[in-house]
């Protein structure tokens, strides 16, 4: 009987071939599950999130990658759309400018004094209505099984000396602003257009406020109700423009006054022309206002001036009739 002979098979391609495709298949599902994520260690104890590749609405930072505490975020981490929510951690110290964490709800898992010592270089909350929830126990507003308060009413605690640019930018939920008597600074944007829906309406500067940046409260179209100190030094350019007050107290603490610095109102000020003349400012500081001048007892001479009423509200001489 003859014996058959087979062809000898290479089988070398064959398994390089299926090499190839186990190969592509372990890196296509280690792409699925890598963290959106990207890092830059800053120390033994601290990390930076330098990118975030993912266009998810509900997005949370981390307490710690690679077991490090998540401290930063920098310049441009954050470019994608508006977002739904973001969970922030309390061990967050700086967020850098063109990020655009537009979150609809920011979640916060700290307290108010710890939002306040970070330094934001760029806006956090969304462009229309947008919402800050802090961490609390008692809260009634659960978030990631966690429970939180909507956060409206700010009274700074005496530890924070300087409220930072864009701390409260487009926050809708604020209602009433009270700086405390540790505050001397309020920097540039803190609290711009921050209240979409006019929810924010009152403003009281403590004992120490100095200085108060450009555009602090521009835009704050809900705000009518705001008491000045007798310490104000600096009023930067469109510092309340837009806003809803019928008028502003000015002291003679004031020094300078930018451009634009109030509008659409009437400005009381407690002192005389002279006062007023010696003042640093610019011809459009206050852009169409009417300025009156303080006299306790009816003006002998013709002019704008005003008074304190019974009840201690200002109020316009409304007779110069010499002699009267």
């Amino acid at each position: 009987m003859k014996q058959k002979s087979y062809k000898k098979v290479d089988t070398i391609p064959v398994i390089s071939a299926l090499l190839a495709l186990v190969v592509f298949v372990v890196i296509s599902l280690v792409k699925n599950f890598e963290s959106p994520i990207k890092t830059r260690v800053i120390n033994n104890e601290e990390i930076e999130i330098i990118k975030y590749n993912s266009d998810s609405s509900k997005v949370t930072i981390p307490v710690t990658i690679k077991n490090r505490k998540v401290t930063s975020i920098a310049d441009g981490a954050f470019m994608g759309p508006i977002r739904e929510t973001i969970e922030l951690p309390n061990t967050i110290k700086n967020i850098g400018p063109r990020n655009y964490l537009r979150a609809s709800d920011v979640y916060f898992d700290g307290t108010i004094e710890q939002w306040l010592q970070i330094t934001f270089s760029g806006q956090v909350f969304n462009y229309s209505q947008s919402n800050l929830y802090l961490i609390d126990e008692n809260g009634t507003v659960t978030h990631n099984n966690k429970q939180y308060s909507l956060f409206e009413n700010l009274v700074v605690p005496s530890s924070i000396t300087t409220i930072k640019s864009y701390a409260f930018a487009h926050l809708d939920s604020l209602v009433s602003v009270d700086t405390g008597d540790g505050v001397t600074t309020i920097e540039n944007d803190a609290f711009f257009y921050a209240n979409v829906s006019e929810s924010f309406k009152h403003l009281t500067l403590g004992a120490n406020v100095t200085t108060i940046g450009n555009n602090a409260f521009r835009k704050c179209y809900g705000l009518e109700d705001v008491t000045l100190n007798d310490r104000l030094e600096y009023i930067g350019a469109n510092a309340f423009e837009l806003t809803k007050a019928e008028y502003f107290v000015l002291l003679l603490s004031v020094q300078y006054i930018g451009d634009k610095a109030f509008s659409n109102t009437k400005i009381y000020y407690k002192g005389t022309n002279s006062d007023w003349e010696a003042i640093e400012k610019v011809e459009t500081s206050l852009y169409n206002c009417q300025l009156y001048f303080y006299s306790e007892g009816a003006p002998l001479i013709e002019g704008n001036y005003w008074h304190y009423d019974n009840d201690g509200n200002p109020v316009v001489w409304d007779l110069y009739t010499a002699g009267d």
